[in-house]
């Protein structure tokens, strides 16, 4: 028996019973081939299933043709003697050892007890089930395929688990997600929120859980579907994805088509709403667009939806006359700045990100529209100019920029866009405004903008700004971004810091507006400084971290002290944070407690699966970190796909521009927990180490 098993090639999987039949191919001296099939069964015997025919295929005539052999084939059983084990009969055996048997190695003993659950009571299963998975531990290997086990267990007595069902969707395997969002789409009419559930998982970095989530949507029918649905396309489709999104489109249609004819929902981006107009055929809606979008006797926030729809598919002359024509927004010889304002507002965000601009006479339009009193107006004027780098408007920019009666956001406009234009008088412009003279609001606007102009000036500003002014009521994190996203800036800026001596309270506010960036840099973390030192990885440190924090560490104090530092402005708890880091609503019931200390004291040992921070220098000196999306065009291209760390928006950068690449690690600086006393520390762990385990 133990050279049959040589033979065929079959080595039983150290983990547990295989759970596929491995194809195997066995030569004859006629050279003739014999396909066979083995797998090892639940009884830990192996069998060997031989279905050779000279004959056999997949096609339907085979099975009449004469020459099949329909009368024979063989099934070999082969087992050590005395090793076989006896599979339990869960048709007799206890609620308890059914549930219990979900956490088997075996495919076929986990299929067996949910199909044995419908000869119990649904609320004892239910109940059973509930039981077992509080008392799983996490750090058992397979724990992650025991949620996902007693999740599909709760699906096939048909009984929502809102919490389970979260845990499985943020689970760590693709596979696992996959099932998850297909689940809210089966039981969105039990659940709060199902579209938010899957707005995340369109753009998982998984194609095959992207494909689900799409599908899924299509099962909720409710207008906002589409608008979930539709953003699949920024993660790059394959023709699986493809085929589910013209499904979900036509799918959904009798619901959001009605609803984006009255304005009544809106697409986050044009390409959005572009691809579910190419999928349904549906680009003859622009005249019922227009007519909304004239029609007076309507809703101001229809009307601005039905405008904005038309600016993310229509024509450059489109865009002039239904966003930059003044007369479209008089009734009766009064103008409504407001609605104009929203429009243009609608306007400037499809301007960014399409190819597209209106001709003749727009410096005229975009000079008048500059010149009213309205702030909105004026301000959403002043950014398209700048959008569209319309020389034209130039003198009218430097008027506003100069003007003491405005607001410092109107001005910080007029700065952006003229450095934007690179007009010849905006290094000077910019430099006078970023000097000490000036009022603290407007010198950081000015030093924003004179950064991409002059880096070492701006930078001197900027540390100056930082020393003498009031970061509480300073964005700080603006300013830096400022010189984050350029080629050398943050060495500039790290050098004016070092020769400014910041004092300590003003660099520990300064490093928690760094952090709030999401957009990490050495040189500026050492040199802004942090108040003390993070020892050398030790376990048996962990382990005394851990077991001080469980018996003096309070969770309240550890949830407050989460919402006023730094951890909230990266990572999202109960829909409240950042999206720089991943999702922690379930870590205490994912990680341990020492996982947990390992991540806050040294996050770079190991870094979470999709965000390992890369870090892109283009050609024109721009500075672009984020995490890196593999897509299919992407593949196909070499261009670098990258969801910007602090925004969660896709940023393509084009092969041909990419003059340097690397990675960067964890987006989490080692040292910031130094900030922070042994109690708050101990808090902190307490409160992390319970998140998710209640629910």
């Amino acid at each position: 028996k133990a050279n049959r098993v040589k033979r065929f090639g079959v080595r039983p999987s150290g983990s547990g019973y295989s759970l596929k039949w491995k194809p195997h191919i066995l030569q004859s001296k006629h050279r003739n081939f014999r396909p066979i099939d083995v797998k090892q069964g639940p009884d830990g015997a192996i069998y060997v299933v031989d279905w050779y025919n000279p004959i056999t295929c997949h096609q339907d005539d085979a099975y009449r043709d004469p020459r099949r052999d329909k009368a024979h084939g063989r099934i070999w059983r082969v087992a050590a003697k005395g090793k076989t084990v006896q599979p339990v009969n869960l048709l007799k055996a206890p609620l308890k050892t059914v549930v219990e048997s979900l956490g088997s190695s075996e495919y076929w003993t986990r299929y067996q007890a949910k199909r044995a659950f419908s000869t119990h009571p649904r609320k004892e299963v239910a109940a059973e089930l509930g039981r077992w998975v509080k008392g799983l531990d996490k750090t058992q290997p397979r724990y992650e395929l025991r949620l996902y086990e007693a999740l599909s267990a709760y699906a096939t007595i048909e009984v929502v688990e809102p919490g389970l069902l979260g845990r499985v969707l943020r689970s760590e395997d693709h596979r696992a997600r996959a099932y998850a969002a297909r689940l809210v789409g089966r039981w969105h009419d039990r659940l709060d929120d199902p579209l938010g559930l899957l707005a995340e998982r369109v753009l998982d970095d998984h194609p095959l859980v992207r494909m689900e989530a799409t599908l899924a949507c299509a099962a909720v029918p409710d207008e906002k579907s589409i608008t979930v649905a539709s953003q699949v396309v920024d993660r790059g489709v394959d023709r699986w994805i493809d085929y589910a999104f013209t499904q979900a489109a036509h799918q959904l249609r009798p619901h959001w088509s009605p609803a984006f004819q009255k304005g009544l929902i809106s697409f986050t981006r044009p390409k959005h709403l572009a691809a579910t107009l190419n999928k349904t055929g549906g680009r003859n809606v622009l005249n019922s667009l227009k007519q909304i979008a004239g029609n007076q006797d309507l809703e101001v926030k229809a009307r601005v939806s039905a405008s904005a729809a038309i600016f993310s598919v229509g024509k450059a002359g489109e865009l002039q006359e239904y966003g930059l024509k003044r007369e479209r927004f008089e009734r009766e010889g009064k103008y409504d700045a407001d609605f104009h304002a929203q429009v243009l507002d609608q306007l400037a965000h499809v301007a960014r990100f399409r190819d597209v601009r209106p001709g003749d006479g727009l410096g005229e339009l975009l000079n008048d529209l500059i010149d009213r009193s309205e702030v909105g107006v004026k301000n959403a004027a002043l950014s398209l100019a700048g959008i569209w780098k319309v020389e034209d408007t130039e003198d009218k920019v430097l008027e506003a920029a100069a003007d003491k009666s405005l607001p410092v956001s109107i001005r910080s406009t007029a700065f952006e866009t003229l450095a934007s234009m690179g007009s010849g008088s905006a290094k000077k412009l910019l430099s006078g405004y970023a000097g000490s003279s000036r009022a603290p609001g407007l010198r950081a606007a000015a030093i924003r903008s004179l950064a991409g102009l002059d880096g070492e000036e701006a930078a001197g500003q900027a540390a100056l700004l930082f020393a003498g002014a009031d970061l509480g009521k300073l964005d700080a994190a603006a300013v830096l971004a400022a010189f984050l996203e350029r080629k050398d800036g943050t060495e500039v800026l790290a050098e004016a810091l070092a020769e400014a001596k910041l004092k300590s309270a003003v660099a520990e506010n300064l490093l928690r507006a760094l952090y709030s960036t999401g957009r990490l840099d050495k040189a500026l973390n050492e040199t802004i400084g942090v108040t003390g030192q993070v020892p050398d990885y030790n376990e048996n440190y962990v382990n005394a971290l851990v077991g001080e924090a469980l018996k003096k560490g309070d969770s309240k104090r550890g949830a407050l002290l989460f919402k006023s530092s730094a951890c909230v402005t990266c990572h999202k708890v109960d829909a409240e944070g950042g999206v720089i880091g991943p999702d922690l609503a379930a870590i205490g019931s994912t990680l341990s407690p020492e996982r947990i200390v390992e991540e806050l004291l040294w996050p770079r040992r190991q870094v979470k699966e999709g965000y390992t921070v890369v870090q892109v220098v283009t050609s024109k000196g721009a500075v672009h970190q984020g995490y890196e999306r593999r897509t299919r065009d992407s593949q196909a291209s070499g261009d670098l796909v990258m969801r910007e760390l602090a925004t969660e928006k896709l940023v393509t950068v084009k092969k041909e521009h990419i003059i340097d690449k690397r990675e960067t690690g964890s987006p989490m600086p080692t040292g910031l927990t130094a900030l922070l006393s042994r109690p708050q520390l101990l808090d902190l762990i307490r409160y992390l180490s319970e998140l998710g385990k209640n629910k």
